[in-house]
């Protein structure tokens, strides 16, 4: 049998998150413990103490037609004779195909289907979780309040792990121009507590309370990020940060780094008045040509969103972390 990659390989110092508490706990081993603790005096025991905000279901983008269960059907996986698939030749299509709709089937959009869509970028510009994959990624990030952790800090071990052995294979040049690109928020610090707060992105962003709650510069460590990040330092690679953040964030985005154990970037680029209107594709990418303009080489890159991974100057490999609680586009 061969052996697993080394991305799949558990860690002895992983983190884990207990949804049952509502708390978030790294390792003790860790020199930048933090702790998240929900408000336990609302009546779910799961608000954090913020600002909360609320959008009608008027603002919610429509569901993709790919995840939507159209009325009456059910897909179903086992022969069609079993449960009563029939094919209705519609006088208006006759090509209609309906599916009879079992009791066990109600739910509109498959959560494990969305993730999917999700994390592959297939599925694009959506703006809340829709309301039937709040609980999932509830669960997703917080853990089943087993004791095994959350799924959400294990694919961020994993992709670390994939990311260290990438890097550690790579032959540097030894003239200081190796570089490796990180996003701030939800690559190397979580906004976790922010959208507990808001239905874990079951309703839509609020710019200026996002970046009123950004301001206190509270965001937790992302201790796989951390771990990454310390062994690229480690190999001589010169790190450059890229955040959608605008320019007047910096003293706040930089003291919440280093509160959580981040030094020794090369540069921190922000969002500058002129960037304000671009996509995020378009202003990472311009960010990026910039930096190999100056004479470096990309030679890794990391993010939570696919805007931060595509476009052009992406580097020579690409490492993309999880995120289902909100898109950038």
């Amino acid at each position: 049998m061969a052996p697993l990659p080394l991305s799949l390989v558990s860690q002895h110092d992983h983190c884990s998150l207990h949804s049952f508490n509502h708390s978030v706990l790294l390792s003790e081993q860790s020199a930048h413990e933090e702790t998240w603790e929900l408000d336990k005096q609302t009546p779910e025991g799961s608000q954090l103490v913020f600002i909360r905000d609320t959008i009608s279901s008027s603002s919610m983008a429509p569901l993709p037609l790919s995840l939507v269960t159209q009325p009456g059907m059910t897909i179903a996986a086992s022969t069609p004779k079993i449960f009563n698939h029939h094919v209705v030749l519609s006088e208006q299509s006759p090509h209609e195909e309906t599916w009879e709709q079992t009791p066990e089937s109600s739910q509109l959009v498959d959560s494990e289907a969305w993730r999917l869509g999700v994390e592959t970028n297939t599925l694009r510009s959506w703006t809340v979780v829709p309301p039937e994959c709040v609980e999932y990624v509830k669960t997703y990030m917080l853990g089943s309040g087993t004791g095994s952790g959350s799924q959400c800090l294990r694919d961020s071990q994993m992709v670390a792990n994939e990311s260290i052995a990438y890097a550690s294979s790579l032959k540097l040049s030894g003239d200081g121009k190796d570089v490796w690109i990180f996003d701030v928020d939800d690559t190397l610090i979580s906004s976790l507590p922010y959208f507990a707060a808001h239905h874990y992105g079951g309703e839509g962003i609020d710019d200026d309370v996002f970046i009123n709650w950004a301001a206190l510069a509270e965001n937790p460590l992302l201790p796989a990020s951390h771990r990454l990040y310390t062994h690229l330092l480690e190999l001589g690679f010169k790190i450059f940060l890229i955040t959608g953040r605008y320019s007047y964030e910096r003293n706040a985005t930089e003291k919440n780094l280093v509160r959580v154990g981040y030094h020794s970037w090369e540069a921190l680029f922000l969002r500058e008045p002129e960037d304000y209107e671009k996509s995020a594709v378009v202003y990472k990418s311009e960010k990026k040509l910039k930096i190999e303009e100056d004479g470096f080489r990309i030679r890794g890159n990391s993010g939570d969103q696919w805007s931060d991974l595509t476009g052009y100057s992406v580097g020579d490999r690409t490492f993309k972390l999880p995120n289902l609680m909100y898109y950038v586009g």
